[in-house]
């Protein structure tokens, strides 16, 4: 018998300093609730020695613990305390705990009832959790990161993308279902879903830009209109930067994607602009020249020319533009003309030459 009773108190032993080992906490807890055994890594994690908490309940109001979304973990609702109701294990339930310090620590949970021989009903229950406090930092800095980039990419119209060549799969931000003007609830984010986005007239171009950008492990740089349900139209500008894995072999790209419409439709209206002003440029009866002064009028180098200069000087605009005054003209000085240019370019004054 006394072989017997050092043989379990050698085992106790043994038990005790895995307990106490461990970095995770474990309790054992009875089904009246009551705390029968607190280790080291509980006492770390909750802050409050095996002393004070053996022969306590977990549930105590003085140690106030919350749901992730904030609100108060019920007694009843404690992963233990359900355990110990339905015989049932818990898994990684999340508990935010604050220690007399004042600090929220958060918890990764699980349980498991302890039954005797013949019984459907657990005389304790164990009880092993992890500190997750640092991972729920860094998880809500991720959050915090993505809601800020959420915002950025609705400020500036624009979505992310990322493809996998090896896979075909693709994922999309929410922005560029709005983008592409197709609803998020019945569209898979596919390459082949892009594709039936874009105008049918656009269509074959971009795609052999693509597949021709993927095969070489170039850059994708794509312009497209967007096939969208009110028919107006809607230009959108793509990039993608290739990555590669060990083997420098590319096998996806992540990219974005930005509306240009109104940037296009500048375009546009500077383009008939431009060509309105040539039209009258080249058709006044007067002969006009344009500089452009340099270095605060110490040169001026023709800019432009329209037709009736050419027919009054005898000059081609294509011999003067790109050179400069003196080379051109170089008795400019002689006839005084010199200060005038270099009065309207310093003041921006208007004179009659």
């Amino acid at each position: 018998k006394k072989k017997l009773n050092e043989m379990l108190k050698e085992k106790e032993n043994r038990y005790r300093t895995v307990l106490e080992t461990i970095s995770d906490g474990i309790i054992l807890q009875s089904a009246s609730g009551e705390i029968l055994t607190w280790n080291k890594g509980a006492e770390d994690i909750f802050g409050i020695s095996a002393n004070n908490v053996i022969g306590q309940t977990t549930t105590r109001k003085d140690w106030p613990t919350i749901h992730e979304d904030g609100s108060k973990y019920e007694g009843k609702d404690h992963p233990s305390m359900r355990t110990l109701q339905t015989g049932e294990p818990c898994r990684n339930e999340i508990m935010g705990v604050y220690q007399p310090s004042g600090d929220l620590r958060w918890i990764n949970i699980n349980t498991n009832p302890l039954f005797m021989p013949d019984s459907n009903t657990p005389y304790a229950v164990a009880i092993s959790f992890s500190d997750i406090t640092e991972f729920k930092r860094l998880e809500n800095a991720l959050k915090q990161k993505e809601a800020r980039l959420k915002m950025a990419l609705e400020a500036a119209n624009a979505g992310t993308w990322e493809w996998d060549l090896n896979t075909n799969k693709n994922i999309w931000s929410d922005e560029l279902y709005r983008l592409y003007d197709l609803d998020p609830d019945n569209t898979k984010a596919s390459y082949e879903s892009w594709l039936r986005s874009i105008c049918t007239e656009d269509q074959q171009a971009v795609e052999a830009a693509v597949q021709h950008a993927s095969s070489v492990g170039k850059e994708i740089n794509i312009e497209w209109r967007v096939n969208t349900n009110d028919e107006s139209t809607r230009y959108l500008m793509s990039r993608g930067r290739p990555q590669l894995d060990s083997k420098g072999e590319v096998t996806k790209y992540l990219g974005t994607v930005f509306d240009i419409t109104e940037r296009k439709q500048a375009e546009k209206n500077l383009a008939e602009s431009e060509s309105c002003y040539r039209e009258l440029f080249n058709n006044i009866k007067s002969g006009v020249a344009i500089y452009t002064v340099v270095d605060d009028g110490k040169d001026f180098i023709f800019k432009d020319f329209n037709r009736a200069g050419e027919r009054l000087d005898g000059d081609r605009r294509d011999d003067l533009v790109g050179k400069s005054i003196f080379k051109v003209r170089p008795g400019i000085k002689q006839f005084g003309l010199l200060d005038v240019f270099r009065k309207i370019g310093r003041a921006s004054c208007r004179e009659r030459v």
